[in-house]
């Protein structure tokens, strides 16, 4: 809807690992958990209208490599980030893909080239994506994103940041939670509007206290941005407990991504966490504590 958006990278990683060789039996193997894929070309080529890791990668491998009929491509994925949970976990396989294909193909693709081909991927999966996940996945670091750019913010003391994942144990849901808000935006245009406008301003506090240090507004930022989602029929009352404990216990958050389910995350600087962590996993939720990182796109 043209408003700012804040995306920013923490120390979870993905790992892929690509073989490339001639074979008998040629198509594409995926290793991912505990199961392993395999799909013959004619099968890939059939699947590409499917959303799933093995055809995504099958995707990214033949806009690639469209003539590797006689060729077994042979992916390993070793994952930190929980699938579709809005953690960017599709963004991160479709980075690391796009730069393990197109720097097997050519040794010097620009980051550019990286990064356009990871955003198809992108909306293969999420049918039209925004492009803020693989772009601070790919760069690393703080972004800020409105109407198609990005800016890249100086991010100062974050060392002193504790980053806590809580995670719902319930799939995110996001195209259900776009078409709610479209709808939504449709009936009451005048309302949503006002909405709109509040979380543009929102993050626009939000961007300028990271760039100075400020993390105890960033995080009162972060608490009435969730309100602000709340009010668009995004955030579930499993989300909402979430935010509702870390508030009880000092700890001010909002949920990621899309909404409908998956994570919630907080920042700590000083405040005791014990309390919330005691009361999460009493309920059953998973408590993954990280930072931030500037690293993006490794190859190796």
């Amino acid at each position: 809807y043209g408003k700012k958006a804040l995306g920013a990278a923490v120390d979870l990683k993905t790992h892929l690992t690509l073989t490339i060789k001639v074979s008998e039996t040629p198509g594409i193997v995926v290793e991912f958990q505990t199961e392993t894929s395999y799909l013959s070309w004619e099968q890939a080529y059939q699947s590409l209208e499917e959303v799933s890791v093995v055809s995504v990668l099958s995707f990214l491998s033949l806009e690639v490599f469209p003539d590797c009929f006689d060729k077994l491509f042979e992916f390993k994925i070793d994952s930190e980030l929980p699938v579709r949970s809005g953690l960017g976990s599709s963004a991160a396989l479709c980075v690391a893909a796009s730069g393990l294909l197109l720097r097997t193909k050519n040794s010097h693709a620009s980051l550019q080239e990286i990064n356009e081909l990871a955003i198809k991927g992108e909306n293969k999966v999420h049918g039209r994506a925004s492009g803020i996940d693989n772009t601070v996945i790919l760069n690393g670091g703080v972004l800020c994103f409105q109407a198609g750019s990005f800016e890249s913010l100086e991010v100062v003391n974050s060392e002193s940041v504790k980053v806590l994942l809580v995670n719902s144990k319930v799939p995110r849901a996001a195209m259900g939670m776009i078409s709610g808000v479209r709808m939504l935006n449709e009936e009451y245009p005048q309302v949503v509007t006002k909405i709109f406008e509040g979380i543009d301003s929102v993050t626009s506090q939000c961007k300028n206290s990271i760039q100075v240090g400020n993390y105890e507004k960033v995080k009162q930022m972060m608490h009435m941005n969730q309100g602000l989602l709340y009010s668009l029929g995004v955030s579930t009352s499993v989300l909402n407990d979430i935010c509702n404990i870390g508030f009880k216990h000092g700890l001010l958050g909002k949920m990621t991504g899309a909404g409908g389910g998956g994570f919630c995350v907080f920042l700590v600087t000083n405040e005791d966490i014990s309390g919330a962590v005691g009361e999460w996993t009493a309920k059953g939720y998973e408590v993954i504590e990280t930072k931030f990182t500037n690293q993006g796109l490794v190859m190796s």
